[in-house]
């Protein structure tokens, strides 16, 4: 029960209330719109936190909100975060840029490391949908140059201050983080990152540092080194680029709904909030793009498939509150073939895998 007399605090986005039982937290958003509602703040909350559940609700004092539990525990480590933030990007793709602001990390007595203020990540999530979503600009969506500083937009803000200097660790990471998303969006696993005992966070984040703008003393050497490792750890091979794609597309399917012996089942949020048609071709022709790129036998076809779906005014078409989901993981695809052809490795048949991967059941 929420009496609205215990206020946490506010946030850079969310005004937060105790409940009367000091066991769970209401969060309302400052400016609620169609792509910052708190069904999104409850499903990213979800993804970061598994085991943690979180919904969405009303308090007749307060409104509408979600509610979360209440986390007790430390100020989590630099280490503590620092693994955090691999974990999280392993698992949502999200980095947690201000992941160093006082209690943002909580680690409880069992250990566990938990992301209390999932506000920024958020932002970032809604920002990269609204950067890929509009309806269809050119077929190439978006270039390199542009998502890099899509990407460095959130750079000054964090890494200057006294807790970035007191988690340098958890700085690095971050850098790291971003150095490979805006390089190499076709990444999605960065397991390699842990318990890091090469220095690759360091290197990345140098890397990160000299492609900056600012930077007094840029070394395009340093920067290279940075995409010399990534390139070592996930090679722009065809086999890699397709897994990468059919993630992407993959993920908008499971935001649909679910496959389960392979019958298709809509979630609740696809039933009550879009229409059924629209839903299903769409999710059809997601699956289709998957068969496709699984069965392509070069990274151009890929692109050439990518296109086509680009040039597709159905697919591409938003909604009248909600932009489009499955233009925005198209045009991921997108980006990702992008940095494939412009780092296409030399056309050594042994380097392009004509390995087919499994497919998918039908809807």
């Amino acid at each position: 029960m929420y009496s609205g007399k215990k206020k946490l605090g506010e946030g850079g986005f969310n005004t937060a209330y105790l409940s009367d039982e000091n066991d769970f937290v209401f969060k309302i958003n400052f400016n609620p719109s169609a792509t910052d509602t708190p069904e999104r703040s409850v499903r990213l909350w979800d993804a970061i936190n598994p085991g943690y559940p979180a919904k969405v609700m009303k308090v007749k004092e307060l409104g509408k909100g979600w509610q979360c539990p209440y986390i007790h525990g430390r100020q989590s480590t630099d280490e503590e975060m620092s693994q955090a933030l691999v974990d999280i990007f392993n698992k949502t793709g999200r980095i947690i840029v201000d992941a160093v602001a006082k209690k943002n990390f909580i680690t409880t007595e069992k250990g566990q490391v938990i992301c209390i203020d999932i506000g920024l990540a958020l932002q970032m999530e809604n920002r990269e949908k609204a950067q890929f979503s509009t309806a269809i600009r050119r077929h190439s969506v978006v270039s390199l140059d542009t998502w890099k500083e899509f990407n460095y937009d959130y750079n000054t803000n964090f890494f200057e201050n006294d807790s970035s200097r007191a988690n340098p660790n958890t700085t690095s990471t971050i850098k790291a983080l971003l150095f490979i998303k805006a390089n190499r969006p076709d990444m999605f696993g960065v397991n390699f990152l842990k318990n890091d005992k090469d220095g690759i966070i360091q290197s990345l984040a140098q890397a990160y540092d000299h492609s900056m703008p600012y930077h007094a003393f840029r070394s395009q050497a340093v920067v290279q080194h940075g995409l010399n490792i990534l390139l070592e750890k996930r090679p722009l091979y065809l086999e890699n680029l397709q897994k990468s794609c059919v993630h992407e597309l993959q993920k908008y399917i499971n935001s649909r709904g679910n496959i389960k012996n392979e019958k298709y089942t809509r979630s609740l949020g696809t039933i009550f909030f879009r229409k059924t048609d629209v839903s299903t071709y769409k999710i059809k022709q997601a699956q289709s793009a998957i068969e496709k790129i699984q069965n392509a036998d070069s990274i151009d076809e890929i692109g050439t498939l990518i296109t086509a779906c680009l040039n597709n005014k159905t697919l591409m078409k938003s909604g009248k509150f909600f932009s489009s989901d499955f233009a925005s993981r198209i045009s991921m695809c997108q980006l990702m073939v992008e940095t494939a052809q412009k780092n296409k490795p030399d056309t050594d048949p042994t380097l392009l895998s004509n390995k087919k991967l499994s497919s998918i059941p039908k809807v």
